[in-house]
């Protein structure tokens, strides 16, 4: 299966201060700590109702209602990128997916159980009990940004994910895989390895992966919440857009 086009400049193009930005994303500004709490520290800013989906998607990729077939549901296994920190959970790109999963049928549906600060090996404690509870068709593994940034061992974080896809597959379910990205005052030894073990698992499995997730988002500074950490409503359009490609694929083949 073809996975998303890498975009190999996106590393030297980051400035520091960016690269710092994304450490703060995941909950931590060193490998050693962190910050994020499991619930946002204070209530989001935006409005209840979902902003709009963009138009970005694309009418090669945007799916006509009725088009899939087959009762879906997709899960999100995430940490704070998927959980909505800091804006209101109706405006998270996870809601946003769900909305446009539900205009293809009423039967679909979307489950978000990602949780701020989660980690891989938190993820995969929690796997279990979300396949049988949900019975997902579609995962979509949001997780390994908060490892990286602790300097988790790269085989340990690789052992985990491994663990998770491969539960999920025997559960059944298709998975996509979200590509993450460390700092690289973490050093090229080890950021390569942790870059590299995306890609790996990726090609094992034969698994979608979205390498670019928060390119576009961590190239302009305008689509940050005011505490100059995470991704503003505005910016949530831009993750779905990012990862829509492969999931519209794996539905088409629903």
């Amino acid at each position: 299966m073809s996975r998303q086009q890498r975009s190999p400049a996106w590393g030297n193009k980051l400035r520091p201060a960016l690269w710092t930005l994304l450490a703060l994303l995941w909950g931590c500004s060193d490998p050693a700590t962190v910050t994020l709490p499991a619930e946002p520290a204070t209530p989001g800013t935006g409005s209840e109702t979902a902003i709009e989906i963009p138009q970005g998607l694309g009418e090669d990729t945007r799916l006509a209602p009725g088009s899939v077939q087959a009762p879906t549901t997709i899960m999100v296994l995430g940490d704070s990128i998927s959980a909505a920190y800091g804006i209101q959970r109706a405006e998270g790109w996870v809601a946003l997916l769900e909305a446009e999963v539900n205009r293809l049928g009423s039967e679909h549906r979307v489950v978000n159980a990602s949780i701020s600060g989660e980690t891989t090996g938190g993820g995969l404690a929690r796997l279990d009990q979300a396949l049988q509870t949900h019975q997902p068709d579609i995962l979509v593994v949001e997780l390994g940004g908060n490892d990286g940034l602790r300097g988790y061992p790269v085989d340990r974080i690789e052992k985990n994910l491994r663990a998770i896809v491969e539960a999920s597959q025997a559960a059944g379910a298709r998975v996509v895989l979200v590509g993450m990205q460390i700092p690289p005052n973490y050093g090229p030894r080890y950021t390569r390895a942790f870059t590299g073990l995306f890609d790996r698992l990726a090609d094992d499995y034969d698994v979608p992966l979205v390498d670019a997730f928060l390119e576009e988002i961590a190239l302009a500074g305008n689509l940050m919440q005011a505490d100059g950490i995470h991704p503003t409503a505005e910016a949530q359009p831009l993750l779905l857009r990012a990862i829509w490609r492969p999931l519209a694929t794996l539905l088409r083949e629903r």
